[in-house]
């Protein structure tokens, strides 16, 4: 009984690190797209 809330906290610590990651990551792509849409618009003006 007594390991049961240590475990819970464990899965809910590890939720966070994981939403943290997936939060990262997905800033990490959205920041990338709009840079490579951007030079792609440049390209297309400057060309």
């Amino acid at each position: 009984m007594l390991k049961a809330p240590c475990v819970t906290e464990i899965s809910m610590w590890a939720r966070e690190d994981a939403a943290k990651m997936i939060r990262k990551r997905a800033n990490i792509l959205l920041i990338t797209a709009a840079y490579a849409t951007g030079a792609a618009l440049v390209k297309r003006v400057i060309g």
